[in-house]
């Protein structure tokens, strides 16, 4: 099972998740924080996630 990441955006605060695969494709990977985009609000944010337990 792929392990996932939770956001919270901080502009409409809707919680949202994203595989670990999507994470690592990202060109800003392995710098502080993730720049996502809330899939709400479109609004992209430098966020930190937090991993979703598996079960």
């Amino acid at each position: 099972m792929a392990r996932r990441t939770r956001f919270e955006c901080p502009n409409c605060g809707n919680i949202f998740e994203l595989s670990a695969l999507s994470m690592v494709v990202r060109p800003h990977a392995l710098s502080k924080g993730n720049y996502v985009r809330c899939p709400q609000c479109a609004i992209s944010n430098w966020i930190q996630g937090e991993p979703v337990a598996s079960g």
